[in-house]
């Protein structure tokens, strides 16, 4: 068989599972088969009143605020519209209720990697184990997913062209 008919086979056998997996579970009863009913839909919880600590917006506060007040609600929330090209004096939500939940900077990028050879790579990862590849001008790198989940980015030259890996 040539590689384009084992393509389109697979091809259609994952567009059946597709078709199979969308259909539902179904059940066997003596007049053949039948879909099982459908589970019911989750029960939504309201929201939870606001904390003490929100404050609540009146109406004279929503739209243009002094820039004072932009200062000190920025300052709160600890971001810089330095850059940005928006007039944050208009907002409908004082800043200072968007937590900072992740600092700057505290996912340490990958500069100028190491690599290793494929004989050490073997020791510490396995056949299987999910890369990224970047090939360029024949010249090829793998990036293995299992680092790029704690940096998720690498600052790299290959073939003498900077590039960006990000996961």
């Amino acid at each position: 068989m040539n590689t384009k008919r084992v393509f389109l086979a697979t091809l259609l056998f994952l567009f059946v599972l597709v078709l199979i997996a969308s259909c539902g579970p179904v059940t066997r009863t003596n007049r053949g088969i039948t879909p099982t009913p459908a589970a019911p839909e989750p029960v939504v919880q309201p929201m939870p009143p606001p904390t003490p600590t929100s404050k609540a917006i009146s109406r004279n506060e929503i739209g243009q605020i002094s820039d004072e007040q932009l200062k000190k609600e920025l300052r709160e929330a600890g971001f810089s519209p330095q850059g940005w090209k928006t007039n944050f004096n208009i907002r409908s939500v004082p800043y200072s209720e968007f937590p900072n939940a992740i600092p700057k900077d505290a996912i340490p990028s990958i500069v100028n990697p190491k690599f290793e050879s494929v004989q050490e790579a073997n020791k510490w990862l396995s056949d299987r184990e999910p890369v990224q590849v970047v090939n360029i001008k024949d010249e090829a790198r793998a990036y293995p997913l299992q680092i790029l989940m704690w940096h998720e980015l690498v600052n790299d030259v290959v073939a003498r062209e900077p590039v960006l890996i990000t996961y």
